[in-house]
């Protein structure tokens, strides 16, 4: 069998591998003349790398740490903490007040996911950030405007999730929420060595000839 992935960015080329690994042949075609979709690593002359999309890997996103181990890369500090921020603007809310409602969050969401059962609140079968809510499911807004959080620590956590997953959150599913202490966390950020575009690299080293740049798909047909 052989299946056609359009798009090497980072869930194109893991789909690929996974297909390899299970004795199917993949065909991959890339628009770009790179790998990477989103995630664009770029050295600099003086030896540094520069991101030029996304820069930070969070310590719960498992899918992506478990990857950087298993194909042999690593992650290394940044010298700071991305989610560390001066909130501003808006309804308002000071830090030390945005973090002790983000401890509330979680404390919450783990109370009624244990009272409500399996999927009630977080609709956990959505997947992983960022995604948007099933048929029926409930999005990050709904959740948050019914929870007992401080007006400004509400509006700054719902902020900062629609600017991360670049979608609105009455378009993001409840799941997300449960990221919501990373983005906020004032742990030292970190990023893949040399660059988080070395993902991709690895994963189209895996897959010789099947990774072809430089292709536009104009039409899917079935």
């Amino acid at each position: 069998m052989r299946v056609c992935v359009v798009g090497a960015g980072f869930a194109g080329l893991a789909a690929a591998a996974a297909l390899a690994d299970g004795g199917v042949e993949p065909l991959v075609l890339e628009a770009r003349e790179r790998v990477g979709g989103r995630v664009h690593s770029r050295r600099l002359q003086n030896g540094a790398v520069a991101e030029l999309g996304a820069e930070f890997v969070e310590r719960d996103q498992q899918a992506v740490v478990a990857t950087v181990g298993r194909l042999g890369l690593e992650v290394v500090p940044t010298g700071m903490a991305y989610g560390d921020r001066e909130p501003r603007g808006g309804i308002g809310v000071d830090r030390a007040t945005l973090h002790a409602e983000l401890d509330r969050l979680q404390r919450l969401l783990a109370g009624r996911r244990g009272s409500a059962g399996p999927g009630a609140l977080a609709d956990r079968e959505a997947g992983l950030e960022p995604h948007r809510p099933p048929p029926g499911g409930r999005s990050v807004a709904a959740v948050l405007a019914g929870l007992p959080l401080h007006p400004g620590a509400r509006e700054a956590i719902a902020a900062r999730l629609q600017v991360s997953a670049a979608l609105p959150v009455d378009e993001l599913a409840a799941a997300v929420l449960d990221h919501a202490g990373s983005t906020f966390s004032t742990r030292e950020s970190v990023r893949v060595g040399g660059g988080n575009q070395r993902i991709a690299e690895r994963l189209a080293a895996r897959l010789p000839g099947a990774v072809h740049l430089g292709v536009p798909v104009e039409a899917v047909a079935w």
